[in-house]
């Protein structure tokens, strides 16, 4: 089956704590108000990365396997920010591979998109363990980041 890709970046150095405040309730309001059983958003995975100030930016990955093409794209504009748009990677963050300063979706076959995401290569496997969100971040949670 086909895979979608994209990567979403915000530059550190743009952003305000509103924007920063913005950008986590946009995040976790659509994935409370897309998840649960039966949702059409249910092949849709995002990794976050809230980097220190220090790397420079803050990346997302999102990736989404399914019939609905469309889906990956209003995940994006759930989560985009109202007056500083997002830009291309600049650098690889922790373990996953880095896929290039592109803001586009890339469409592959999902094995594919699944060996470039943890840079396994081809016939390669890996084992991960991830915390889900299910509801938004807190105000307080906010605040402390």
């Amino acid at each position: 089956s086909e895979a979608q890709l994209i990567n979403l970046a915000w530059n550190w150095n743009e952003m305000k704590e509103s924007r920063f405040q913005q950008l986590l309730e946009n995040y976790g309001n659509f994935l409370a108000a897309s998840s649960g059983v039966g949702s059409p958003y249910g092949g849709l995975f995002a990794l976050f990365h809230l980097t220190h100030i220090s790397a420079g930016q803050i990346t997302m990955t999102i990736q989404y396997v399914g019939d609905q093409h469309n889906l990956l794209e209003q995940a994006v504009d759930a989560i985009r920010l109202d007056d500083l748009d997002h830009v291309g990677q600049i650098f690889p963050v922790g373990y996953h591979h880095y896929l290039g300063p592109s803001i586009s979706i890339r469409r592959m076959p999902w094995l594919e998109a699944t060996q470039i995401l943890n840079s396994s290569g081809p016939n390669q496997r890996g084992k991960y363990k991830s915390a889900y969100m299910i509801k938004p971040f807190a105000d307080s949670q906010i605040e402390v980041a």
